[in-house]
C-alpha cells in the first residue's frame, strides 16, 4: 500500500512538473508581435522568461552572462531596458557627482542602468549605511534626479517609463524649453508633472490635469542666489533665526517666488514662500 502511494505520489508530482515547465516555455499570454519585437532587439538573448506586469509584458533574460529585463507593450514597443553593471561602468560624471554627495561614504549595493525608449538613461545606485538604504537616480551628466529615501518594495523599472503627453504640454516644451530633455513625467489625479534637464539644471514644470495650462515651474539654487530684497525680507520675519535648508525658483503666471525650506532646533521643518520683493505670501 505504501508503495503504490509513493508511485502514485511521484506520478503527480511528474506530471505537476511537466505542466510547470511547459508553463515556462509557452508563454501563450504573449502577444507574438511582442515575443518578434523581443528577438529582434536581443538576439543573442538566453534563459528568456516573460511575466506580466503593471500593463506590460516583461522579458527577463541574460545577453553575455548580463541579467536584463524589457519592458514592452502588446504590439512590440520597447519602453525600456534594465540591466545590471558594474560601478566601473558608470559615467564618470556619475561617479564624480556621488563621490561628492552626502553618501559618498555609503556602501553601494548595486547599480542598475535604465535605458528608456526616446528619454534620457538613468543610472540608480542602490546605498545603504546600517539599517538606512537609499536609491539614488542619475543621469548621464551626473545630475541627481530622485533620492527615494528607506525604499522597502525597491524600485521598479516601469515606475520609470514615461507617459504620453498631451499635446498642450508638448507645444508649452517646444516653445519655452526647446533644449530640454525630459527625464521623468508623472499624472497625478489634479495635475502633470514633467520633470526636465535643462542647461545641466532639473526643472520641474507643472501642468493642469488636462495638460492644456502650465502652472508653475520651479528649480532648486543655492542660498548665495537668494536676492539682497528676499534675504531682508528673512531679516524681518520670525524665521530671522531658523537655518535655510533648501530653496527653490518658482515662476508661475503671478511672477517670480522664491520657496525657502528652514528648519529649527525641535521644531518642524517649514516652507516658506516669498515674492521677490521679500514679503511673504500668506
Amino acid at each position: 500500500m505504501k508503495t503504490r502511494f509513493l508511485v502514485l505520489i511521484c506520478l503527480l508530482l511528474g506530471i505537476a512538473y511537466g505542466c510547470s515547465d511547459n508553463k515556462d516555455t509557452d508563454f501563450g499570454f504573449v502577444d507574438d508581435v511582442t515575443k518578434e519585437a523581443f528577438v529582434k532587439d536581443f538576439p543573442g538573448a538566453t534563459g528568456v522568461k516573460w511575466e506580466k506586469k503593471q500593463d506590460y509584458y516583461v522579458a527577463e533574460f541574460y545577453v553575455d552572462k548580463r541579467e536584463m529585463e524589457a519592458w514592452y507593450d502588446n504590439v512590440g514597443k520597447l519602453y525600456i531596458t534594465e540591466k545590471d553593471i558594474s560601478r566601473e561602468e558608470l559615467p564618470a560624471a556619475v561617479e564624480d557627482a556621488f563621490q561628492k554627495s552626502a553618501y559618498a561614504d555609503w556602501k553601494i549595493d548595486d547599480i542598475d542602468q535604465y535605458d528608456r525608449d526616446g528619454y534620457e538613461t538613468i543610472y540608480i545606485l542602490e546605498v545603504e549605511r546600517g539599517d538606512d538604504e537609499v536609491d539614488l537616480v542619475y543621469n548621464k551628466e551626473g545630475i541627481l534626479l530622485k533620492e527615494i529615501v528607506d525604499n522597502p518594495g525597491g524600485h521598479n523599472p516601469g515606475d520609470y517609463i514615461i507617459s504620453e503627453l498631451p499635446v498642450g504640454i508638448k507645444d508649452y516644451l517646444d516653445k519655452n524649453h526647446k533644449n530640454s530633455r525630459i527625464v521623468d513625467v508623472d499624472r497625478e489625479p489634479t495635475k502633470w508633472e514633467v520633470e526636465i534637464v535643462e542647461d545641466g539644471v532639473k526643472k520641474e514644470l507643472d501642468f493642469d490635469k488636462d495638460g492644456k495650462n502650465w502652472l508653475q515651474t520651479k528649480w532648486e539654487i543655492i542660498e548665495s542666489e537668494i536676492p539682497e530684497a528676499v534675504k531682508t525680507g528673512i531679516k524681518n520675519s520670525e524665521y530671522v533665526d531658523w537655518v535655510i535648508d533648501d530653496v527653490d525658483y518658482v515662476i508661475n503666471p503671478e511672477g517670480v517666488f522664491y520657496l525657502i525650506e528652514f528648519e529649527k532646533k525641535g521644531q518642524n521643518d517649514v516652507k516658506v514662500l516669498f515674492k521677490a520683493d521679500g514679503s511673504i505670501v500668506k
